[in-house]
């Protein structure tokens, strides 16, 4: 070998050596690519150069450049730190060297054909030389070096191309290296994270060597890695011993070992292990070694446990519910079922577990089955009312849920089934109802008859009023001015006598009171004029009578009502005018007239001194016709009367009425008892059949001696008698009576709620109370209750029959 060429082999050797032992110490990859740039320069006497590396898109990431060329990079990361050029275009000269796949060099770059000029800031090339990386033949990047004094030889590519594979095993033995540390890292990490503890164990000479977390498991001393079986079997539950010995010896035939038992450590506590392992055999089939982990498992057990407790639980719960449940996997399997639904749906004692609903149901609705798929989805369904219609045509009525349940982990593993026959529920239900539209019916005719009832009322007592303002009228002032013209024919023929001019000032007082009373009896204006001119006219009588203000407020423009309604509103308008003139002490009020499609409204409004509500219901009505009797009268014709007032804040009175009444006329609905309310109907019967009379008393012999009172009176018919307040009501249902002689204290029902319930059912029914007691306090709850009054039972016969009549 020439000199140069041993001088020149001895340069590369050194290179390599160099590249080779200075990359076993360096930290980075980035610090490998520097230092074997560097000695690729140092080896050709290049100014410059750079390493590059090829990635999977076929473009080069930069790994090193040399001071000139990095100095002017002006690459940086997001927060402004230099970086390597990455992402570059492979063209020009360095990508003739990555595509040939071998060295190449000139010493005229910059007129070269291959020449793509340089990037700002690159120094002026004079020469250059490439040589690609390749590992396996592959081409992975490339040495490319720059400006070497005179140019570069074949010697200097020779020398390069000695030098690159060097350059690779030192870059693919560092990342390899570093790939093995991470993964043993990960390893370590895994494990610590995990808390899982290894193990070696030597069958041939039975030495056992645990690691630090296998040891602490065990509560060993982690001084000392190594184990004696003597001590582990010691530790080992008695019970699980056999277990433990037979899984050892079962590992050396079948070469794993997966076991699962129990320790007792140093200290009393127990633990459960799940130790995992594997043997190796020699190629003679002798066992050499075994590895494996321990983890501890006791909570997991313990959940397990009382996972495994509470399904115990939940089917014994299932089975004994006074309910009918069942509980089925995710194929609609049978796990467990309560006596209730075997016994609702005739499964006597058959075996369900394992078994298919469906297959015990092959009809089982659509419906049904949606709903259980909804369940497994994790939905909970419900219907409360579920008609089912059976293979026979009968029906069933059921209330069910389909709820899912879930396994240990919170995935649905199947779902339960509640189910609640309630068609006898439902068969009451429809027979409620059905009695619910009688008693409407029967109320909406009872209805009607108290409004006709009321309208009968209200005429006869305007009748009455107009008959005695007729008699006024037509036959006391006629009598009066008679009598005082005929006075002034006396005083006209004699001489001046005071005593007679005093009698005719009398005469004219008596005839201006009967003429304003015959007024206020039945003033012209309500027979011949609307709603509106009445009460304008009511309001300037009480101005000029009592010089009160009255506002009338008139909030329609035409208004007609029937006769009954519009004097009902001119006569409670009236009397709650009264009122505030009696009781209010104010000189102003106002009235509000307005309407709707079906309903007038009436307000009268007053400043005065106001007065507690609760009155009106505790008070007795002794004439009149008060607030309690507008009040009930206003709800007879199908109307209100709302009053909103309290001491110091004046009062406003709010009456509501409908135009138009519907009056007892009406055919009554077949099949439904309808009892005659009119006037004219109850008198027809009292004429044919007389008072109808209920005595009710605890005691026979009182009873009786009622009967015997009132048997031959004339125009009184005793129709029965009850022993107390259960079976006077039942009665009054059934054959309703005029008049109820209704005892106080009586057992299971006394007669104070007899007579709440028979007023509330049968409003005309007439109850007159008896009591041997003279307490007021039950006087006055048996006339809240709606007696027409209360008599003591040591009162006269001729009281009591007063009080019937």
């Amino acid at each position: 070998m020439p000199k140069e060429d041993h001088i020149q082999l001895n340069k590369v050797l050194k290179a390599i050596n160099r590249i080779l032992q200075e990359a076993g110490t360096s930290r980075s990859e980035e610090e490998i690519g520097k230092m074997a740039l560097a000695v690729a320069e140092e080896l050709t006497s290049s100014r410059f150069g750079f390493i590059g590396e090829l990635t999977s898109e076929d473009r080069m990431d930069d790994m090193a450049i040399s001071n000139p060329g990095w100095e002017a990079c002006k690459m940086a990361d997001p927060i402004g730190h230099r970086i390597l050029p990455s992402g570059l275009s492979v063209y020009g000269l360095y990508g003739r060297v990555l595509s040939e796949g071998q060295g190449y060099y000139t010493n005229a770059p910059m007129s070269h054909p291959d020449s793509r000029g340089l990037p700002e800031g690159h120094p002026t090339l004079t020469a250059f030389l490439g040589v690609p990386l390749k590992e396996s033949g592959k081409v992975i990047g490339i040495v490319a070096v720059g400006n070497r004094p005179g140019g570069y030889r074949d010697v200097d590519v020779e020398a390069l191309e000695l030098l690159t594979p060097s350059i690779v095993q030192a870059i693919v033995r560092f990342r390899s290296e570093r790939a093995l540390r991470e993964s043993e890292e990960h390893k370590r990490l895994a494990i610590e994270i995990a808390q899982i503890g290894t193990w070696e164990y030597d069958p041939l000479t039975r030495n056992s060597f645990w690691d630090k977390r296998s040891k602490q498991f065990f509560g060993l001393p982690t001084d000392d890695a190594r184990v004696d079986l003597k001590k582990f079997f010691s530790l080992v539950h008695p019970q699980d011993q056999t277990l433990v010995k037979k899984e050892m010896n079962d590992s050396i035939k079948n070469g794993i070992i997966d076991i699962q038992y129990r320790i007792i450590k140093a200290d009393g506590e127990e633990r459960t292990i799940h130790a995992i392992g594997k043997v190796y055999f020699d190629s003679e089939g002798t066992a050499i070694k075994a590895i494996g982990t321990h983890v501890d498992i006791t909570d997991q057990k313990r959940s397990e446990n009382a996972l495994i407790e509470r399904e115990e639980q939940l089917r014994l719960f299932i089975e004994h519910a006074p309910a009918a449940l069942a509980m089925f996997d995710r194929d609609m399997r049978y796990i467990s079922v309560s006596r209730r639904w075997r016994t609702d749906y005739n499964l006597d004692d058959r075996e369900l577990v394992g078994l298919c609903h469906y297959e015990i149901f092959p009809n089982i609705p659509e419906y049904w089955k949606e709903a259980h798929q909804r369940g497994m989805a994790g939905e909970v369904v419900r219907n409360e009312n579920d008609r089912f219609e059976r293979a026979g045509g009968s029906v069933q009525w059921l209330r069910w849920e389909v709820r899912p349940w879930r396994n240990q982990s919170g995935d649905v593993a199947g779902i339960v089934i509640f189910t609640e026959d309630i068609t006898k529920r439902k068969e009451s239900e429809e027979a409620l109802k059905q009695l619910n539209e009688t008693l409407e019916e029967r109320v909406a005719i009872r209805t009607k008859a108290l409004q006709a009832l009321s309208v009968e009322l209200i005429e006869s007592e305007e009748q009455e009023r107009s008959r005695i303002a007729g008699i006024l009228h037509e036959d006391l002032q006629q009598i009066l001015v008679s009598a005082r013209m005929q006075l002034q024919v006396v005083n006209e023929s004699s001489p001046s006598e005071p005593l007679l001019e005093n009698v005719e000032k009398l005469l004219e007082e008596s005839i201006a009171i009967s003429r304003s009373l015959s007024h206020e009896l039945s003033p012209s204006v309500l027979q011949h004029s609307d709603l509106v001119d009445a009460l304008q006219w009511l309001a300037l009588q009480k101005r000029e009578r009592f010089g009160m203000k009255v506002e009338v407020e008139v909030n329609v423009d035409h208004l007609v009502v029937e006769t009954p309604i519009k004097t009902f509103l001119f006569r409670a308008v009236q009397e709650l005018l009264f009122n505030v003139i009696k009781h209010a002490h104010t000189k102003s009020v106002q009235i509000v007239i307005s309407r709707s499609d079906e309903a007038i409204a009436i307000e009268v409004i007053d400043q005065g001194l106001g007065f507690d509500t609760g009155i009106i219901d505790s008070a007795i009505v002794k004439g009149g016709l008060g607030l309690r009797s507008i009040r009930e009268r206003a709800i007879y014709v199908g109307g209100s009367l709302s009053i909103d007032s309290s001491p110091g804040k004046g009062s406003r009175f709010t009456l509501t009425v409908p135009i138009t009444l519907r009056t007892a006329d009406e055919p009554a609905q077949p099949g439904i008892y309808q009892q005659n309310l009119s006037l004219s109907g109850r008198a027809e019967a009292s004429r044919a059949d007389g008072i109808r009379v209920l005595i009710v008393d605890d005691h026979k012999v009182v009873r009786q001696g009622l009967i015997h009172l009132m048997s031959g009176k004339p125009g009184i018919q005793v129709v029965g008698e009850a022993a107390n307040g259960s079976e006077a009501l039942e009665f009054t249902r059934k054959i309703p009576p005029d008049v109820v002689i209704m005892d106080i204290s009586m057992p299971e029902m006394d007669g104070i709620e007899a007579t709440r319930r028979i007023k509330a059912e049968l409003p005309y029914v007439r109850v007159i109370g008896l009591s041997m007691h003279q307490d007021d306090s039950i006087t006055q709850a048996m006339l809240k209750a709606g007696a027409e009054t209360v008599l003591s039972k040591t009162a006269s016969s001729s009281e009591l029959l007063k009080a019937i009549y």
